[in-house]
């Protein structure tokens, strides 16, 4: 796309006619859907490929509408959208995640009879009973912090009065320590 065409959505985007308006966002539309579709794919977020797209356009065209957004000559809209688009879906990641929450080791031993073959179901069997093997041999404390970020997807931030983190970098560091442990007993046990 040309600049020219760049400043042309822009202008029609921020525009005071509703008609002219509707045009630059169906221009916009047209030419970042596909592309901002197949990265969503490309990364791995095809279930929710539509909310992403639609609330990253909306986000991007209020940007531009409420001139947050300011063209800088030689960079494209694309660039300041595909962040915006980045962001959204990192958001929509985590929330999965969250949903996803309160697993336990166990249950998720019983949830991977679904595997697609036979072996894979061994492998994940022993790799997730090596993690609970390594798991137990953390104090309590410990076992639980990890439990919560790693499983329950909590934030380093949230954590830091629950375990008695002086800020978040001491819970970063008490985190990344745990990680390496974690992560180490389980190279010794052959998963690298």
């Amino acid at each position: 796309m040309s600049e020219k065409e760049e400043y042309r959505i822009i202008e029609l985007i921020k525009s005071l006619s509703q008609r002219e308006r509707e045009k630059g966002v169906e221009m916009f539309i047209n030419a970042f859907e596909k592309k901002a579709k197949n990265w969503l794919l490309k990364v791995g977020h095809s279930e929710y490929i539509d909310d992403i797209w639609i609330e990253s356009a909306h986000t991007m065209t209020r940007a531009i509408q409420s001139e947050a957004y300011k063209k800088i000559s030689g960079v494209a809209i694309y660039t300041y959208f595909h962040t915006i688009l980045r962001g959204v879906s990192i958001r929509y990641a985590n929330d999965n995640k969250r949903q996803l929450g309160n697993t336990d080791i166990e249950d998720n031993i019983e949830n991977i009879n679904d595997s697609e073959t036979p072996q894979s179901y061994i492998e994940l069997t022993e790799l997730l009973n090596a993690l609970e093997s390594c798991l137990i041999k953390l104090k309590t404390e410990d076992h639980k912090l990890l439990e919560d970020i790693i499983l329950k997807g909590k934030k380093l931030f949230s954590i830091i009065e629950e375990y008695n983190l002086k800020n978040k970098n001491n819970a970063k560091q008490k985190y990344f320590k745990l990680k390496k442990a974690l992560l180490h007993c389980l190279k010794k046990k052959g998963y690298e």
